[in-house]
Parts: structure tokens; sequence; C-alpha cells
């Protein structure tokens, strides 16, 4: 227990160093004078399009903050290219408790690096993820002139949620200039979502897609694994009229096997991941409560316990050879018993209560982890399942906690 302790509290420990954790990758930036500098980015996961980035000429040297002030753009190559521009954004809210009652054009206006999804000879198609929503915008390559895509939301006076498309009309436009003539294109475009990938679709269609060169928009990944582990169960009745109401519990000590798949947001960073596990375990507990007055109970049962877990996994640490990991999720269980009975011995007079108590088929359990990934292939994990009631008895109930530690082999 001290062991899976001492993991925890080293793994949280790491949350000071997070924000310090480099990824560099080769890449460069554009200076003022537009001349590129070649070196390496610290790539991250950028949940809006960031103000600067870290950069360093090579990886032994010392590093530089790129902004938009002493920089026109930088890429990481083959993974995201952004360029500074001067561009209107939208500022009407798009959430559902704070939609206006009409349409709202209102924008502010920004400098900022906008992330270049399709780079075409004729549009360029952005992104630029603001505090508020995403916006999209096409430049003109021969004009230079960047154009947001507008799209407004609002309540009618009936309070009906009601769209605005007018990024349609502006793509029809743009369609009818560079690829005149050309219907299937225009009814497609009748028909887009504003949406990132399906407007980026648009725009190179516009441009032709023997010229245009689309850049990454998902770096998302899966992979495999399975592993197995041990763990350790305690069995503990609360309650003033529970069977075994003096505070004697039980424990297991079983193996425990499992496997699943993982969504791994971006594969380049493996910071944030989607785990769905599915674990297998027999526990068997034996519980004898200390004799008392002539009188003793005991209760001894297995089961066997399927789980299937979604978990948000985060690495709180990373670098290519290791990575310190924190998860959680909720497992949803389910569990078969053995035909069990509760004995209880009064002066020698025993008493046989089969399917006593009534155990649960189905259970809800919170567990939670801290571990290492060694090289790309290895994990290694301390856990805890918080207690979860077995029992659904109103005046008392039997819980389950479990530690448990373990090793997974990742298939990538």
């Amino acid at each position: 227990m001290k062991f899976f302790s001492f993991l925890f509290v080293f793994s949280f420990l790491f949350v000071t160093s997070v924000f310090s954790q480099s990824n560099f990758k080769p890449g460069y930036y554009l200076t003022t004078q537009n001349d590129t500098i070649k070196g390496f980015i610290n790539y991250r996961e950028w949940d809006q399009n960031p103000k600067q980035v870290t950069f360093k000429p090579a990886l032994n040297a010392p590093s530089q903050n790129i902004t938009l002030y002493n920089a026109n753009g930088f890429g990481v190559n083959r993974f995201e290219y952004y360029t500074k521009a001067i561009v209107k954004v939208s500022t009407s809210l798009e959430s559902l408790s704070e939609l206006p009652r009409d349409v709202d054009t209102t924008y502010r206006v920004d400098t900022a690096f906008l992330k270049i999804v399709v780079n075409g000879s004729k549009l360029i198609f952005y992104t630029y993820n603001t505090d508020i929503k995403p916006v999209y915008y096409v430049g003109n390559r021969s004009t230079g002139e960047i154009t947001p895509l507008k799209r407004y939301m609002y309540l009618d006076e009936n309070g009906t949620i009601k769209n605005l498309d007018i990024f349609r009309s502006q793509l029809m436009g743009m369609a009818m200039l560079n690829q005149p003539g050309n219907q299937k294109l225009q009814d497609k475009i009748a028909n887009t979502k504003y949406d990132e990938y399906q407007l980026a679709n648009i725009v190179a269609l516009i441009n032709g897609y023997p010229n245009t060169k689309k850049v990454v928009i998902n770096n998302g990944a899966t992979r495999f694994f399975a592993g197995t582990g041990v763990g350790f169960s305690t069995l503990k009745f609360s309650g003033d009229v529970a069977p075994f109401s003096n505070g004697a519990s039980a424990r297991s000590v079983t193996p425990i096997v499992s496997a699943g798949l993982d969504f791994l947001v971006n594969k380049q960073t493996e910071r944030l991941i989607i785990r769905f596990e599915v674990t297998a375990t027999a526990k068997h507990f034996s519980i004898t409560e200390i004799p008392q007055e002539n009188r003793s109970n005991s209760l001894d049962f297995k089961y066997l316990n399927l789980g299937f877990i979604p978990q948000l996994m985060y690495n709180i640490y990373s670098t290519d050879k290791l990575k310190v990991f924190l998860n959680a999720g909720l497992g949803f269980n389910l569990n078969t018993y053995n035909k069990y009975a509760y004995e209880l011995n009064f002066r020698g007079d025993i008493t046989r209560m089969n399917k006593f108590p009534e155990f649960e088929g189905f259970v809800f359990t919170v567990p939670i982890k801290a571990g290492m990934q060694i090289n790309k292939h290895v994990q290694i994990y301390g856990g805890y399942s918080l207690p979860s009631a077995i029992t659904s008895y109103s005046a008392w109930d039997a819980s389950v906690a479990t530690v448990s530690g373990g090793i997974s082999y990742l298939f990538q």
C-alpha cells in the first residue's frame, strides 16, 4: 500500500512541471522580413491558436520565443503550419445558454497566427480557434485578401434556434470564379456544414486537388493494448444491523487480465488519451465475525468480475523514452457469484441462509491509476478503485475497494 501511495504522490508532483516539458520537432519560423529560419519548434497540443512558440536553431542550443511581434509565421514540418494575419473575428456567442435574440454581426480585429489547413494554388483555408469559438477563413492567393466565412446562430421570436449560413453563398461565389460550370461542386456546397473538415474539403475542390496541398487536419491515432496485473481487494460491511457489524473484513488477492483500445488525441504529443478497457478477474472472500456470547457468523463466496472501463489518461510528464501518466474512469461491472451461504452458529446450532446477502450483478466503480510508460510499448501502473457497494440494502451495505498493480504492452 505504501508503494502505491508513493506512486500517486510522485506522479502528482510532476504536475508542476507539465508546462516545462518539451517536444521539439523539426520546423522553421519566418522573420518579419519573411526570411526562413530552420530549427526546432516545441510542438504542443494547442487548443487555441498559439500567440507564441519556443524555437531552437539546434537541439542543444538555447531556446527563444517566437511571437506575433518578431515572426510572420512558423511551421512544424509535416504537422502544422501558421501564418500571421490581421483579421476580423466574429464575437457572436454560440453556446445554447447565451444565444442572442437576433443576428449578432459584431466582431473584433485581431492579429493572430492562423493555422493553414489547405494551401492551394488559388485559395488558402485557415482556422482560428478563439476563446469563444472556431472561426474559418479563406485567403485569396493572388490578392492576399483573407475573408472570414460567416455563420451566425440566434433565437427567433419563438425561441427556436436559427442559423444564418452566409458562408455557403461565399463559397459558391468562389467556386463560380475558379470552377465555372461545376454544378456538382455547387450542389456539394449547398449541403456543406460549418465544420473544419467539410469546409477544408470544399476549398480543396475549388482549388482543384492536383494543385492543392492539404495539410494534416487530424493527428489522432489508435492503438491496442493488453496487460496483466494483481488486485488486492478488501470487503467491508457497514451499518449497525449489518451481518458483520463489528468491523470484520476480508481480503482477496487475485490476478487481473485486461485489454482495450486507446484513442490518441494527438499522436505527436501523446498528451491526452481516451482509453476503453475490458478487465476480468475472479475474487474470493471468506469472512468470520469474532465470536461473542456463544455466537459467530461466517460467509464464504466467490465471484467473477467482468469490467468495461471508459477512462481519460493524461501524460503529465512526456519524453520519447519515459512518460508519467494519471488516469481516471467509470467502470461498468458484471458480477457472477457462486452458490454461497451465510452461516450463523449459535451454541453449535448452525443456520444456513442461501444467497444471503443478496449481491448485485451490476456494479459501478470509480478506478484511478498512476504509472509510467517506458519507451513506446511498456506501461507499469498502480491503481485504486474506490469502495463500491455490492449490495442494495437500505440499512447497511457491503462494499469492495481494490488496490492494484500491473503491466501493459502497447501495440503501436
